[in-house]
């Protein structure tokens, strides 16, 4: 019973397809705790692949300390099929079976293939990049976008947040100049919550922005060179 807890809990979390000219394979990563633990101290990543429908194998991947490298929380996520990536930012090579990067810190977003890191600690602080190709990690000079509060435009030169007692909040990363929309924006959390609601912003491109007046009721807002609009 443990360990089909696990396996349907995590069976979201990973999930790998293959795809030949004959036939169709799919392999399933999960994550299972140890079965001799009450605690899962220790995480087995293991394979099962599928052909046709019917499982043909399993596969041990890794095995790891919990506190050393985990895959149970987050947005954990397959890259090109190959690299697992943790919220963090740690990376499990599938083909070669090995941990590329053990991160310290928070994963912004993968481009190409660098990873975007961003590390707060006492003796270590900035943003960090990542390459799966060199496996190397280079210190992005500061001031950068990504050191920025809010939502990145996907041209890195604009940084959108919302304050309830502004509205719309635009700015230029290069000038510091700011745009401002008046508008009310809300999201609407049970009385119980323990937590603040975040407004959603999300970029369509470099000149709309998704986002909602309240629950249910989704907008785009439009940016015009000199001004904001809906």
């Amino acid at each position: 019973m443990k360990n089909t807890i696990f396996v349907i809990l995590l069976i979201i979390a990973f999930s790998l397809s293959v795809y030949s000219q004959s036939n169709k394979n799919i392999s399933l990563l999960v994550k299972n705790c140890d079965e001799n633990e009450t605690v899962c101290s220790t995480q087995h990543l293991v394979r099962y692949v599928f052909s046709n429908g019917d499982l043909v194998s399993k596969e041990k991947l890794l095995t790891t300390k919990t506190l050393d490298l985990r895959f149970d929380l987050g947005g954990n996520q397959i890259y090109k099929n190959r690299y697992i990536v943790t919220m963090w930012g740690d990376v499990f090579d599938i083909d070669t079976k090995t941990v590329l990067n053990k991160s310290e810190g928070e994963l912004v977003e993968i481009v190409g293939d660098d990873l975007i890191i961003k590390v707060n600690k006492e003796d270590n602080q900035g943003i960090f990049f990542f390459n799966l190709l060199t496996k190397e990690s280079q210190k992005l000079p500061s001031p950068n976008i990504y050191e920025a509060e809010g939502e990145i435009s996907p041209d890195k030169t604009r940084v959108v947040n919302y304050y309830s007692r502004l509205g719309l909040v635009i700015e230029d990363f290069k000038t510091k100049s700011k745009k401002v929309k008046k508008i009310k924006l809300n999201v609407g959390l049970s009385e119980v919550a323990s937590e603040m609601g975040k407004v959603p912003l999300f970029w369509l491109d470099n000149e709309r922005i998704l986002t909602q007046r309240k629950n249910g009721e989704i907008i785009v807002i439009i940016i015009m060179e000199k001004s904001v609009r809906l």
